[in-house]
């Protein structure tokens, strides 16, 4: 009688029908508390611009055809509410979803306790990247629920060992990249997945390779009719060539460490669960983990050797991936029938916002990020660095208009796109044409 009162006091939070819908009601609450009311220095004030003036059929790497387009779809059909609040809550929207679809594959981990599988969602909805993407307008919150849903549709068909999602697979793999050329990375897992041995006919491994080939060709068809950009700028801008296709040692070593630095803090402690988990995934399902290992490496790969300045927003994917058996491990943990596990929850709540909250406020004590808070304080200072919500941003078009009347200094102009900004004044008439640079 002991033990079953053991048993269920283990599964008292982890097994209750309620937990995911509180889980995922709390992290909506949190991104909605602390959505950017701004457009957002940097790519916000260019996508905002972009929406608001029409469609964009450039296909060059930073342009996001099918992300920009849709923007404008929605600025429009939502038009008697103000852009930034529509174009900020599609992207919570996204990452809701995004959410539901690495729930959704991590039960299928653990079909006997599917509970366990909301720990997945804990650790990635609180990480700090995957949070402030959130909180913008950017690409990624919407180019995570592509990467996700696709990454369900191949995550069924191997745990069963089939190819019967091998159209949708295919599919959202060339919807990606015309979201974001980054999905090519993910060819290499798509050829082994379709071409396995035995795993489809030759007829279905021909027409597996149409959707995303067809798909993709997009990209390459547009700039001959349209002419604006030319075909190599699809992959990559010309600016960036050499971080991405030179060889640098010293650079490659400087992003291997920023990935275990931003890991840490993306992660925390829930590093110990990810471990446990890939531990508990191989030892369960060994050619699981390696058909993931197929899919995440050169994603990593990409994301250390292209170290520029904001390069974390290429780990996201692979988050997406690293979170994917953290259900694993808490289902072996409760099967020891420890009670004390329950407290993951508020623990796993908690524990990031708390990190996030005390390197905000302790940032400033160290010199040189006093320095950096006083030169950035036009955009927040260091708190855009290291708390992952937006709510306390700075408005980049009163920053604009006061720089028509006094200069700001060159680099911060460069640095949070100035252009896009009085571009996106002079449109909305607040700002006279004679301003433009």
């Amino acid at each position: 009688m002991s033990s079953s009162n053991e048993i269920n006091a283990s599964k008292s939070v982890w097994d209750q029908k309620w937990l995911p819908g509180l889980v995922f009601g709390l992290l909506a609450l949190i991104y909605l508390l602390q959505r950017n009311p701004y457009a957002g220095f940097n790519d916000g004030m260019g996508f905002l611009y972009a929406a608001e003036t029409g469609f964009d059929w450039a296909t060059n790497a930073t342009s996001h055809l099918l992300y920009n387009n849709l923007q404008h779809v929605l600025v429009r059909i939502f038009f008697f509410l103000p852009a930034v609040l529509v174009l900020t809550l599609f992207s919570i929207s996204c990452t809701m979803g995004t959410l539901y679809m690495v729930y959704r594959s991590s039960k299928l981990l653990s079909p006997q306790r599917p509970g366990v599988a909301t720990l997945s969602v804990i650790v990635l909805g609180l990480a700090f990247t995957f949070w402030q993407q959130t909180e913008i307008i950017e690409v990624y919150a919407f180019n995570n629920l592509i990467f996700a849903s696709y990454f369900w549709a191949a995550i069924q068909d191997l745990i069963c060992d089939k190819r019967r999602n091998y159209l949708l697979v295919s599919t959202m793999v060339g919807i990606g990249t015309l979201t974001h050329i980054q999905h090519i990375l993910s060819l290499p897992f798509l050829m082994a997945y379709l071409w396995w041995p035995n795993a489809l006919t030759v007829k279905q491994r021909i027409l597996g390779m149409l959707p995303w080939m067809a798909l993709m060709s997009i990209l390459f068809i547009l700039p001959i009719f349209t002419q604006l950009n030319d075909l190599q700028s699809v992959f990559f801008e010309s600016k960036f060539q050499s971080a991405l296709l030179g060889v640098d040692l010293k650079a490659l070593l400087l992003g291997f460490a920023l990935a275990v630095a931003m890991l840490l803090y993306n992660f925390h402690l829930g590093l110990l669960v990810i471990g446990a988990g890939w531990r508990r995934l191989w030892l369960q399902h060994r050619s699981l983990s390696i058909w993931l290992s197929i899919l995440l490496l050169p994603f990593m790969a990409f994301a250390v050797k292209y170290s520029v300045n904001d390069n974390h927003v290429f780990y996201l994917i692979p988050y997406l991936i690293l979170v994917l058996p953290c259900g694993l491990a808490l289902e072996s943990w409760l099967a020891k029938g420890n009670p004390r596990l329950n407290w993951l929850v508020p623990m796993g709540l908690l524990l990031p916002i708390l990190a996030y909250g005390m390197a905000t406020l302790l940032a400033p004590q160290v010199p040189q990020l006093l320095a950096y808070d006083q030169a950035k304080a036009y955009k927040g200072g260091v708190a855009h660095l290291l708390w992952p919500g937006k709510a306390w941003a700075r408005d980049p078009l009163a920053v604009a208009k006061r720089h028509v009347e006094t200069p700001l200094a060159a680099d911060h102009v460069e640095e949070w796109n100035y252009e896009a900004a009085l571009s996106y004044l002079i449109f909305k008439g607040e700002v006279p044409e004679l301003a433009a640079p």
